[in-house]
């Protein structure tokens, strides 16, 4: 529970290259952003939606690494909510962000055969590998206008939420396969748990 500075700003630190880390998406923030005169915007993990001053200042837009097949699990917790259902395939698309969550046109996807023991921690890291790399691909054609994007189909998408901790909680009475999602996906955070009664006090017992 210790604030620690991201990656990208250790990166960046580490190479005396320029940053910038808002507390918030003010007009303070946006004035310093627009200065820049970036081309490209570049999303990835990100927990808020955009606000359209912010999406329309880059010539080329506002790129977002989404680790789902879209329109499949869009919002906050994809990775966990593939997990959950227990799915075969998952992915990475590369979108263009609009101003609702996770709803712009396709660049380009890719696919990722999950395995029914996978757990989060796992699938998280592997996705943001083959995101990463499918972004590199992405970005030469995208700003040489080679690529096409094509429209999510809305009718077919599904939606995810932020997770709590109570999400952990097991029922031991319930589905045993529920039950061994539930510890597949909340193995980074909320991890799952039960209460057993001990010496007449309730017992929280935590699955490692």
């Amino acid at each position: 529970m210790i604030v620690t500075p991201p990656m990208v700003k250790v990166w960046a630190e580490k190479n005396n290259i320029k940053y910038l880390q808002p507390e918030k998406l003010d007009s303070n923030f946006i004035e310093k952003l627009k200065i820049e005169n970036c081309k490209l915007f570049v999303v990835a993990a990100y927990g808020k939606i955009l606000p359209k001053q912010i999406l329309e200042m880059p010539e080329y837009g506002v790129l977002n690494v989404h680790p789902s097949l879209l329109p499949k699990f869009r919002g906050p917790s994809p990775v966990e909510g593939a997990v959950l259902e227990g799915i075969s395939k998952t992915g990475v698309s590369i979108m263009k962000l609009d101003e609702e969550m996770d709803h712009g046109p396709i660049l380009k996807q890719i696919t990722y055969n999950l395995q029914q023991t996978t757990k989060s921690s796992v699938l998280e890291k592997e996705l943001a590998q083959l995101g990463g790399k499918l972004l590199a691909e992405v970005i030469p054609d995208w700003i040489d206008w080679k690529i096409k994007t094509k429209e999510q189909n809305h009718d077919e998408a599904t939606y995810t939420r932020k997770i709590e901790k109570l999400d952990g909680l097991l029922d031991l009475d319930g589905n045993s396969t529920e039950n061994y999602r539930k510890y597949l996906a909340y193995d980074i955070w909320p991890r799952t748990y039960f209460f057993t009664e001990k010496n007449g006090k309730n017992i929280r017992v935590i699955i490692k």
